[in-house]
Order: structure tokens, then sequence, then C-alpha cells
């Protein structure tokens, strides 16, 4: 009897040994506590992640083919892409026969109910350099790739294809004689460098009715804290001008 106690107390020791040694491997692994609510098959396959909703491109053919009934699209159609995020739309504005067009991603984060596309000191940079090129503010065009700025202020790839489509076809309506492109992302979308710097050579950006010169540089609030920005926006922007008058 003595002798079984004496085995029985060795196997408890073994296994609690045992025990002790697995979950000391576990700690140094870092699983030392609970990571989710309920309890995980984990001999069980993972379920097969559901892909991303897809974003209807939609063609040139099927948008409005004069700028009233595009922007009366814009405005009210309950099928653009921004009709999914909270948030007003903030329209195009200016002259509908510009000398520049200027495009940024989406509006700026503004206060309360405001549905400036540039606010405040944004703005003035913008219409301070356009007037000292020689353009009037009756004689630009503001519109941008997203109406409604999305959460995080950032549109992702996916649902950026259909906005570029529709800008495309936008300025094609517009017909500008040059554009100003602000923000990295815009520039990316609509004016790709392809490895050329744009600090030489200015972009010709492509719409549905052929190409456009512009300028593409950084976004004003950005210019408005890195002087060495504002100098290279300003640098182009006398190069747009120059092209015209040669």
């Amino acid at each position: 009897m003595a002798q079984d106690n004496a085995m029985r107390g060795e196997f408890e020791s073994s296994t609690q040994s045992a025990i002790a040694g697995l979950m000391a491997w576990w700690s140094l692994a870092g699983v030392d506590a609970a990571v989710a609510d309920e309890p995980r098959d984990w001999l069980r396959p993972l379920p097969r992640p559901v892909p991303p909703l897809a974003v209807a491109v939609p063609s040139a053919s099927a948008l409005p083919t004069t700028l009233d009934a595009f922007h009366a699209y814009l405005a009210q159609s309950p099928d653009i892409t921004e009709a999914r995020w909270p948030g007003r739309r903030v329209l195009p504005s200016g002259s509908p026969t510009p000398r520049l067009m200027v495009i940024v991603d989406v509006p700026d984060a503004g206060d309360g109910d405001s549905t400036a596309l540039l606010q405040n000191d944004n703005r003035q940079l913008v219409d301070g350099m356009v007037r000292a090129i020689g353009i009037q503010s009756a004689d630009v065009y503001f519109c941008s790739l997203g109406l409604v700025r999305p959460a995080g202020g950032t549109i992702d790839p996916v649902t950026l294809s259909p906005l570029v489509t529709r800008m495309r076809h936008h300025m094609a309506l517009i017909a500008p004689k040059s554009v100003l492109i602000l923000g990295d992302r815009t520039s990316r979308a609509l004016a790709p460098s392809d490895g050329v710097s744009a600090s030489r050579f200015l972009p010709l950006v492509n719409h549905d009715a052929g190409t456009v010169p512009g300028v593409a540089t950084c976004h004003p609030g950005l210019m408005l804290h890195q002087p060495a920005a504002k100098a290279e926006c300003w640098h182009m922007l006398q190069q747009l001008m120059e092209s015209f008058a040669a």
C-alpha cells in the first residue's frame, strides 16, 4: 500500500512538473493571456476571407454629357460613390470656362457645417498665387475628386478608381486651359510622374477629350508650413504661364 502511494505521488509530481513546463513554454512564447472572449478550435481551418465590396466604375458614356446635367448629377444622384459616406457634398464652383481648373482630392476638414473646398488660409494662399500669375478668381474653377471628406480624410485605392474616371470626364466637360493639381494623392491619381521630376517638366494631364498642361504640387496646407514647397509651386506656375506665352 505504501508502495502504491509512493508511485501515485511520483506520478502526480511528474504530471504537475510537465504541466508547469508546458505553461512556462507558452509564457516564453508570449501566449500567457486570453486574446479573445470566446474559445476557438485551433485545429479547424479558418473561414475564407470575404472579398471587399467591389466599387462600380462608371463609363464615360454613362455620365451626363452637359455641364449643367453633370452638376445636377453630382448634387443629387444617390448612386455616386460618396452617397454612402456621411457628410455634405461639396460641389464644384467657379467659371464654367476657366483658364485654370484647381483639383484637390477631398474637401478640407471644416468647422461645423462649412462646405468650402479649401478652408481659410489654404484658399487665401491659392487665390494669392493664382492672382500673382495674372489669373483672376473669376477665371478659376475649383473641384475635388471626392465630394465628401471620408473618415480619416483618405480615399482608399478601390474607391479612388471610379472617382478618377469621373474626374477625367469632368475635365473634358470643363475644357480648362490649364490645371492645378493639389496634393500628393491627387497628383498620383491624375498626373503620375513615372519617375520624372515634376520640377523639370510640367505634366500633360489626360482627360476624356485630350490633354491639358498642368502643375502638380503639394497641398496648400503643406505649403503654408514648408516655404520650400511654396517656392517650388510658384516656380512651376510661372513655367505654366511661360508655356502659354510661347
